[in-house]
């Protein structure tokens, strides 16, 4: 029995990183030899927990930010029992608290990288040599992820998928078009957490500019700054041109719902919804420093943060297309199945020589 500690170094909500953990998870956990154990940061979405296979194996602890101590002391009781596996997955080298913890495994241990950007420089400049002396492989979600975490010597293992889920369905679209009342309605639309990172403020300011009755903008997601966003487009007049959704367990039956989809991200580490707009069918506009690790179809145009070029764009875009490639492409570069092929043989390789 090969015991593994998957460990989130990010709260355990809806987002990128938790998802990719629990598409892994979800494929991993099939495999017979294989004990799964995961360390959620302070919390872990309720969404989740029907597709965890032992309970007992969940550890849920104090938050990594404001409860530093407690969550290193939990960590260490962890530390204690016998893993084969850890694999960490973070955005920066502060997963050297993790690495350090749990040292005695260094030639068992996994990083996974998931960002491109850091909000503290110099402390991440004294960390990096240490850090990266920490681990036994290095991986990464892009080849941009990968460059700013390791600078060399790392794998790209691309996010996955539940592809399925994100092919268009004209019944989803009829519905949910009819419950918001949008049934003549273009509809464009954004999918992510309301932070600065993701520049929804950009979205609320090309509809202000546009001043058309015939487009619809609609926000699926949560953060800090939603209620800001609400502000803004009561401010603005926005309030019969924007539909904010909130969280949602489903956001899979919005793409179908949307003709358009926006993501003026400041930045991204590999671009998830792009590849379920994809998938979908979406012609989507999105920033033009955005990495190219989540475009596979032609349905991508990267614009640089220019309101009037993005008006240009949306009011001259095409109809969603729907072809069975987009699914095939999807499933060979982004499939659960396949990508957990690839973790599947990195934790047998490592556990090998470990033995």
């Amino acid at each position: 029995m090969m015991k593994i500690l998957i460990i989130n170094t990010v709260r355990f909500n809806r987002n990128g990183i938790s998802q990719f953990i629990m598409n892994i998870y979800d494929e991993l956990s099939k495999v017979e030899d294989y004990q799964l154990s995961i360390v959620a940061n302070e919390c872990f979405d309720v969404s989740y927990l029907n597709d965890i296979v032992d309970k007992d194996l969940l550890y849920v602890l104090p938050s990594r930010k404001k409860q530093l101590f407690k969550y290193i002391r939990e960590l260490y009781k962890l530390s204690e029992l016998n893993f084969d596996i850890i694999h960490i997955h973070g955005n920066s080298q502060t997963m050297y608290l993790e690495t350090l913890i749990f040292r005695k495994y260094k030639n068992r241990i996994i990083v996974h990288a998931h960002n491109v950007t850091n909000s503290h420089p110099f402390v991440y400049k004294i960390l990096n040599r240490r850090f990266k002396a920490s681990f036994k492989l290095a991986l990464a979600c892009s080849q941009k992820a990968g460059l700013f975490l390791f600078e060399n010597n790392f794998d790209i293992v691309r996010n996955s998928i539940d592809i399925n889920k994100f092919i268009f369905s004209d019944t989803d679209r009829i519905e949910l078009r009819k419950m918001y009342n949008l049934d003549q309605k273009i509809i464009c639309l954004n999918v992510g957490r309301f932070n600065k990172q993701k520049n929804q403020e950009f979205i609320l300011k090309i509809a202000k500019y546009i001043d058309s009755d015939k487009i619809h903008y609609v926000f699926v997601g949560d953060g800090d700054l939603l209620n800001y966003h609400k502000i803004m487009a009561k401010e603005l007049k926005l309030e019969d041109k924007v539909t904010f959704i909130g969280n949602t367990a489903e956001v899979e039956k919005f793409y179908s719902m949307a003709d358009i989809f926006l993501l003026p991200s400041h930045y991204e580490s590999f671009g998830l919804t792009l590849v379920e707009a994809q998938i979908n069918g979406l012609h989507i506009i999105c920033n033009d420093n955005l990495p190219d690790d989540a475009i596979f179809t032609n349905l991508v145009t990267k614009l640089p943060l220019d309101i009037k070029t993005w008006t240009t764009f949306i009011n001259n875009s095409n109809e969603r297309q729907l072809t069975s490639n987009n699914v095939i492409k999807a499933t060979s570069l982004y499939g659960k199945s396949e990508i957990a092929n690839m973790i599947i043989k990195y934790y047998n390789s490592i556990g090998e020589e470990a033995n």
